[in-house]
């Protein structure tokens, strides 16, 4: 800042109106003689700068939330350790414009970089070039469980039936592929018992500790919406694999038919997902296929398990069959 005389430049001016108005005054003593003496007055005023050209930095989440704890970085990686970066005019020398390389990041949250052309600046100006950066949270996919512990809850059992037509001749030993449940599956029930679980679900303690937190908040959404489009997806039906199973006709017959006696297990299972770098989880049960059991008919007529073919956990899953 300069210091500029008040009777200096332009400023002489408004002196000039100040002399004219004691002139007046002095009018009215016509005998007096005054000798009046004007001092100097200093008024400050601001310099005219070369120019300045501001960069401002800031930080969102994709949820809109002021993210907190951004750290950026140049294109050398290091720290910028303000968030708003000024230039001169000198900063520019001959160049026109200095280009800046930033990178904003947060731990659990996706790195964003921009790059910044920065003009220089005009004589006595003051510009500036807000950058922001919309960083959205990192999102693991949910921890679908495959088979869960079995649960000491009572054994779940079904059965359906599947029916071959063809000219089955008699005293002949023939294979058939039967397809059985396998695997892992959820009741229409248990899905709801989840969702309800996901509905009430609070997020880690840090969460419920900061319930003002709008962004752990809006974390937390993300994450139930995440584990309710999982559940959702989840297979109300058991997965299928071909069980070969053969048998041989006293009499001929059009048809076999096979029974399968399905015995599933109760099983605990817990669904988990981080979003930031948090936990969150809901705990449930599914079935689990633990035993088939085959048993064959013929023309209305059951046959007999001379010849079988075991499937599952027990001892005689496969049924044969044999004479009548």
């Amino acid at each position: 800042m300069k210091k500029k005389s008040f009777l200096n430049g332009l400023y002489a001016k408004g002196a000039l109106a100040l002399t004219i108005v004691a002139g007046f005054t002095l009018a009215g003593c016509e005998k007096e003689d005054f000798s009046v003496v004007v001092p100097p007055i200093e008024i400050t005023v601001p310099d005219v700068e070369m120019g300045v050209v501001a960069v401002t930095l800031s930080a969102t989440s994709a949820s809109g939330n002021t993210l907190e704890g951004v750290i950026f970085t140049d294109g050398n990686g290091e720290t910028i350790s303000q968030t708003i970066i000024e230039y001169e005019k000198k900063d520019f020398q001959e160049e026109k414009t200095i280009t800046l390389t930033v990178t904003a990041s947060k731990d659990g949250y996706n790195s964003v970089v921009k790059t910044v052309n920065i003009p220089a600046p005009q004589k006595g100006t003051y510009n500036i070039i807000p950058v922001s950066f919309v960083l959205s949270a990192v999102e693991e996919a949910v921890q679908i469980p495959e088979e869960g512990q079995p649960t000491d809850e009572p054994k779940v059992k079904d059965e359906e039936t599947k029916t071959y037509a063809d000219n089955f001749a008699a005293n002949t030993s023939y294979t058939l592929d039967v397809a059985v449940p396998t695997g892992s599956y959820y009741t229409a029930a248990q899905k709801n018992d989840l969702l309800r679980a996901v509905e009430a679900l609070t997020g880690p303690d840090a969460i419920v500790r900061a319930a003002g937190d709008e962004e752990a908040q809006a974390n937390l959404l993300i994450a139930k919406k995440n584990l309710r489009a999982t559940i959702d997806a989840l297979p109300t039906t058991a997965s299928t694999e071909i069980v070969p199973v053969t048998f041989t006709l006293t009499e001929a017959a059009k048809s076999v038919t096979f029974s399968i006696q399905t015995t599933s297990d109760v099983c605990a299972v817990k669904f988990t997902t981080k979003v930031a770098n948090q936990s969150y989880s809901v705990e449930g049960k599914q079935l689990k296929v633990a035993n088939n059991e085959i048993k064959a008919t013929a023309e209305g007529v059951e046959i007999g398990h001379d010849h079988g073919h075991g499937h599952g956990n027990g001892g005689n899953a496969g049924g044969g069959i044999g004479g009548k």
